[in-house]
């Protein structure tokens, strides 16, 4: 498994050349993007559920950031075609509710 430095480092490049590349490049790498960070994410939470053994990986906050990632996926491919947009929106919208819903969770659990 790929320590997470080099995880990051494999992000940074994908995000870099998706942005910086002409649009036949970005339309291959651009959709990459979330699935990569959901593994990142998912590996990070595998190894940390392995050092506390603690509780799974799909508890509450952790389907809230799968969810998140998934429609963010969402709004990624659809916007990459212009008569997708609107569907891209929408995505990205339930994308954010998803991060607000982490916030709310992460702060009730303070309180």
């Amino acid at each position: 498994m790929l320590s997470q430095k080099y995880q990051i480092i494999i992000l940074s490049i994908m995000g870099t050349i998706s942005i910086l590349s002409n649009k036949e490049i970005e339309k291959l790498f651009k959709p990459l993007l979330m699935p990569f960070l959901f593994w990142v994410f998912k590996n990070s939470i595998i190894e940390n559920d392995n050092k506390e053994k603690r509780k799974s990986h799909l508890d509450t906050y952790n389907i809230l950031v799968y969810l998140a990632l998934f429609f963010a996926y969402l709004g990624d491919c659809f916007l990459m075609w212009e008569e997708y947009f609107i569907q891209g929106l929408v995505a990205f919208l339930v994308c954010h509710l998803f991060y607000i819903a982490i916030i709310y969770y992460e702060t009730k659990e303070e309180r």
